[in-house]
């Protein structure tokens, strides 16, 4: 979805800080409230954070449980 208003990130911007945002590593307030603002207006990135979100905690649950099991 694109904005024509400037006070709204494009998608384009939006996209690459994904992972950032989920780790919680967006630390400028003016970039974090942005792309707060972006996601929640715009349902196809906002779809597009919450599959990367699941996706990192099963990566982590089974990273967590590999490490967890005992060596043969």
């Amino acid at each position: 979805m694109n904005f024509s208003n400037s006070n709204f990130m494009q998608c384009e911007q939006v996209l690459p800080n994904i992972v950032l945002y989920i780790d919680h590593e967006i630390l400028d307030e003016q970039q974090l409230s942005a792309v707060e603002l972006h996601f929640g207006v715009c349902q196809d990135c906002r779809n597009q954070m919450e599959q990367e979100s699941a996706a990192l905690v099963l990566m982590k649950n089974l990273l967590c449980n590999a490490l967890n099991e005992e060596t043969h």
